[in-house]
Formats: C-alpha cells, sequence, structure tokens
C-alpha cells in the first residue's frame, strides 16, 4: 500500500510540473507561472523595448556566470521617438501580463551593479516599477523601486496626487560587484483593502506594507517595466552620463487563491 501511495504522490507531482501549476511547500498557495526567463535565448520576442537602438542586449556576465540583461544608456542619446521622449532603457512586460486587483502575485529578479558605477548625487533614477495602465491616468508608477541619494527607495502610490509611501533601506555602493535578489509579493488595491507589498532582499523583508494603497482605482491593466529610467536626465543637472546595469533571471507567478 505504501509503495502504491508513493507512486500515485510522483505521478500527480509530475503532473502538476507539466501544467504549470505548483502547492508552495508551506503555504501549500497554488498558482500559474507567467513568465520565466533565463536570457539564454536572447530577450523574449513578446516584450516590448523602450530604448535606444542597441541600448538593451543579452551579454554573458561573469557576475551571474551566465547570461544576463545589460541595460545601458547615456545622456546624448537620442530618446525623442522612446515613451514620451523620457531618457530610459526598459523592457515592458504590458504584452503577457497584467496585474489584476485583488489578485496575489510574486515576482522575483536580480540585480547587479558593476563596480565602477557612480551614483547621481543631484537626481533621482529608478529601475523597476509597476505602471499604471490607461483606465488608471497619468502620474508617477504605484510601486518602484529607485537610487536616491545613495540609498534604495521604494514608493507605494494610490494615486497621482495622493502623498506616496516612502522606504528608505540599504547602500547600493556597498553591491556594486555583486548579485542582489529581490522578491516582490504585490496584491493590487487601491483601497489598501486587502493589499500586499511585500520586498524582499537578499531573502531580508526590507518594506512590508500590508493594507496601503498599492494601485491607481479602476486599473486592471497595470504592467512591470525593468531597466533605468531618468525622468530629469535630459532637463536637470545630473553628474553622471552613462548608466549601465545587469539584471539576472525572471519569474512572475500569479496566485489562484484570493
Amino acid at each position: 500500500m505504501k509503495r502504491i501511495l508513493f507512486r500515485i504522490g510522483v505521478l500527480l507531482s509530475l503532473q502538476l510540473a507539466m501544467t504549470g501549476v505548483s502547492h508552495g511547500a508551506a503555504s501549500a498557495e497554488e498558482y500559474e507561472l507567467l513568465y520565466n526567463s533565463s536570457w539564454a535565448q536572447g530577450i523574449d520576442p513578446r516584450v516590448d523595448v523602450q530604448a535606444p537602438h542597441n541600448a538593451i542586449s543579452v551579454v554573458d556576465s561573469q557576475v551571474f556566470h551566465g547570461p544576463a540583461l545589460q541595460v545601458s544608456i547615456r545622456r546624448s542619446d537620442d530618446f525623442s521617438s522612446i515613451a514620451n521622449g523620457t531618457p530610459r532603457g526598459e523592457i515592458v512586460f504590458g504584452r503577457i501580463f497584467r496585474f489584476e486587483p485583488d489578485t496575489l502575485y510574486e515576482i522575483d529578479w536580480s540585480t547587479s551593479i558593476p563596480l565602477d558605477y557612480q551614483f547621481d548625487s543631484l537626481q533621482p533614477e529608478l529601475i523597476i516599477q509597476i505602471l499604471q495602465g490607461p483606465e488608471g491616468g497619468l502620474g508617477p508608477p504605484p510601486f518602484s523601486i529607485r537610487f536616491v541619494d545613495g540609498r534604495y527607495q521604494v514608493e507605494i502610490r494610490s494615486a497621482a496626487k495622493v502623498a506616496p509611501r516612502v522606504f528608505v533601506f540599504g547602500d547600493p555602493a556597498a553591491d556594486r560587484g555583486k548579485v542582489v535578489h529581490w522578491q516582490l509579493r504585490y496584491r493590487p488595491n487601491h483601497t489598501g483593502a486587502n493589499a500586499i507589498t511585500d520586498l524582499l532582499m537578499d531573502g531580508a523583508t526590507v518594506v512590508h506594507c500590508d493594507e496601503c494603497g498599492n494601485a491607481y482605482a479602476n486599473d486592471r491593466d497595470a504592467y512591470l517595466k525593468i531597466g533605468i529610467y531618468k525622468w530629469w536626465w535630459q532637463s536637470r543637472p545630473s553628474d553622471v552620463s552613462v548608466r549601465t546595469l545587469y539584471f539576472g533571471n525572471v519569474t512572475v507567478k500569479r496566485f489562484l487563491s484570493k
């Protein structure tokens, strides 16, 4: 009987792996795997690239011990035809998945800051964002991570004119030459009811914001962007002229239970 039960368990595990639906070992939560990239096959043709020509590429990285996404932009680049003409080098996942209100998502990715990276002391730069869709209207992203005054900074907001929740942590300069692993657990809701915004950095929680508004009202089309976004680069003083960052694998799960 024990042998029969063992075989049944193996068959069920194989079936779950083949269908892309898994059970978390600790929480028993079922999820759908929305996206998983290794960069080994290059840039996924389903993502949109918002960057100057050849600013984003897949390279062999010694730090990652394999393929990584390289994002490299210059202040002198021509951004006039790219997403509102604002300086950036980003890839956009909006054609693959969108964030639905009151649904829990888990996003895993990694970053590496080059050893010679000089941080801009005069203006911020954003390295990942969840941007609202058309129904959300114009305004800053409801979730973003950025470099500000030599620190990591997270902003969470529920409307364009509402003051964001701001979390400051870490020392990006100390992370140069390393791989930093990130995980975001995100359940969007503009009122904050049942909302989750938990950010882990190398396994340690750096942002915990239960039930704070983290999405725009009536927005079912928010989407993920990773890369470099420097909205003031060509309009305000800056003490850097080149930005290069590296990104590792990106995995996105959507949990099936509310």
